[in-house]
């Protein structure tokens, strides 16, 4: 029986802090509420957020 370090693989997932966060201030500005949720919608939020 090895010890827990030995057992235990850590390993890290992709980061979805990034696109959370500009998820989510695009909801509470109503960024997405202007745009709508269809897909021309999400799309359009991904191309006009960063050069604001």
């Amino acid at each position: 029986m090895g010890s827990v370090k030995s057992d235990i693989a850590l390993e890290q997932g992709p980061s979805i802090g990034a696109v959370w966060v500009i998820r989510e201030l695009a909801r509470q500005l109503g960024i997405d509420a202007a745009l709508g949720e269809d897909r021309e919608g999400k799309l359009a939020l991904w191309q006009v957020w960063p050069a604001s």
